[in-house]
């Protein structure tokens, strides 16, 4: 884990070097990022000033979630976005040189990339969760705050083993990036109240995609509306993905010859 954690530095070090370099781009993603915050929390807000309620659920209720998913996806955007260049590697022979390097490539290709302008939405994120808790008024336990982290992350491992997943196929078709931005797109549903979903579609969307795990099974612990099934099957879908994504990796390594072939 010493040989990771170093590597982890260089690759933020280098990040962060490179940003200061091209300050237009990341002052674009950034604005980007906080925009597609804002418009998600307008339109809640318009939604509820015009008496079209999501039966249910309150307004704090309704932003406490799409803040929950917000703090996912700044910390999914900001450690894993490098499976995106998984193609990249693949099409020009980069991962031939990678294949030969003394550290586990699956590491390399997706921590690679460390995206500062994340930090910001995950910020406001922090503050919406915070303010949209306060306006509940509701009282939680420390164990349902570290309970709630911990599915947080727990999410954000889901949404990157989706996503590893999908940009594995690299390996067997190229130009696939189409496909994993519109996984991303996608997985937006996720910050809306798994209620909407009724019948096979509540299954498909809970353990086939499971987008509806995403935010509404941390954002339901301390809305008091968890269950212990709930997080355990959230628990578990989240280990069956990154088992999958593991193993479809390994698989695809083992097809995998050279860019040169």
């Amino acid at each position: 884990m010493g040989r990771e954690c170093r590597l982890i530095r260089i690759f933020a070090r280098y990040q962060f070097l490179r940003d200061i370099q091209f300050r237009a781009g990341f002052f674009i993603r950034m604005l980007g990022n906080l925009a597609e915050f804002g418009f998600m929390l307008a339109f809640f807000a318009i939604i509820y000033a015009n008496q079209l309620v999501i039966p249910g659920w309150t307004l704090p209720q309704a932003l406490f979630l799409v803040g929950t998913y917000q703090l996912v996806n700044s910390i999914y955007l900001m450690f894993f976005t490098g499976i995106e260049y998984l193609s990249w590697y693949v099409e020009r022979g980069d991962l031939d040189i990678l294949l030969t390097k003394p550290i586990d490539a699956q590491f390399f290709v997706s921590l690679r990339r460390i995206n500062y302008d994340a930090v910001f939405s995950l910020a406001m994120a922090v503050i919406v969760v915070e303010r949209s808790w306060a306006g509940m008024g509701q009282v939680a336990r420390g164990w349902h705050w570290a309970l709630y982290i911990v599915l947080v992350l727990a999410a954000v491992l889901l949404k990157y083993a989706a996503g590893l997943i999908i940009m594995t196929i690299s390996f067997w078709a190229t130009r696939i990036e189409a496909l994993y931005y519109l996984f991303l797109d996608f997985f937006t549903i996720s910050q809306y109240p798994a209620d909407i979903f009724k019948g096979a579609a509540r299954f498909v969307f809970t353990f086939i995609v499971p987008v509806a795990v995403v935010a509404n099974v941390p954002a339901s612990v301390l809305l008091g509306t968890a269950s212990l099934n709930g997080v355990a099957s959230a628990l578990a879908v989240t280990a069956v993905f990154l088992v999958l994504g593991r193993a479809f990796w390994l698989l695809s390594l083992r097809r995998y010859s050279s860019a040169s072939s």
